[in-house]
């Protein structure tokens, strides 16, 4: 039988009935493993954000567009930062499924949200605070920020189907259409850095509901922190 390879962000858990003894002193064990996706999508957003980043640069150093390589370059980093920007809130997706599978709801809320259509970014904020025991400024503070990411999440992936004016690029100096600005660099940069630090502080401060929340808030918190130093986003300006 071949041996288990476990990967990054792996984790080898015995679940539940997974270790017994006989009376006859035999004993049998059930690996699982385990795979948490919200630092992977947290790491996936920082790579397509150092991609829109290197031809945002080169876009900008090209003085003209009769050179096809700059409006080329525009629309690579156009792709890399809305690729960057969905990767952050399927991060918050990974992150609300692990809390939601360790957390035990009402009926009635549960019934409530089908009913009422309530909105992603809505169930997500809720599902965090309920897990994490959020005080009401800052699991409001989560809740306008999760439902901006969720706002360009639904920009990408339900994109309109009818045109609009362009508007002013301020970078390139040229009109766009409007989803050129909204995608651009500078966006996706904010973005992947407050994702980051959202999740690294609710890794950090949060106080998880029961155990088996806390011991999945203990392993998070360290990937997390190791992302923050290898993604490059938050090192201290030199002196």
């Amino acid at each position: 039988m071949p041996g288990i390879l476990v990967l990054k962000n792996n984790a080898l858990v015995i679940p539940k009935g997974g270790f017994q003894i006989s009376l006859y002193g035999e004993s049998t064990i059930q690996v699982h493993i385990e795979y948490d996706v919200c630092p992977t999508w947290l790491e996936i957003s920082a790579k397509h954000l150092n991609e829109a980043k290197t031809y945002y640069n080169k876009a900008i150093n090209i003085d003209s567009f009769k050179d096809k390589r700059k409006a080329e370059n525009i629309e690579f980093s156009f792709r890399a930062s809305m690729q960057a920007i969905i990767a952050t809130t399927i991060a918050f997706d990974a992150l609300y499924s692990n809390l939601r599978a360790r957390m035990i709801l009402p009926v009635e809320l549960l019934t409530s949200w089908k009913k009422n259509g309530t909105a992603r970014y809505a169930t997500v904020s809720e599902i965090i605070r309920r897990a994490l025991n959020l005080g009401n400024d800052c699991s409001q503070s989560l809740r306008e920020q999760l439902k901006e990411f969720y706002r360009f999440r639904d920009a990408a992936v339900h994109p309109r189907g009818t045109s609009t004016p362009p508007v002013l690029f301020a970078e390139i100096d040229a009109l766009v259409e409007q989803r050129y600005v909204e995608f651009r660099y500078d966006n996706a940069h904010q973005a992947v850095k407050a994702a980051t630090q959202i999740v690294h502080d609710l890794a950090n401060k949060g106080k998880p509901a029961n155990r088996e929340l806390d011991h999945y808030i203990a392993s998070l918190s360290p990937r997390i922190e190791l992302l923050r130093k290898d993604c490059g986003l938050f090192e201290e300006p030199a002196t």
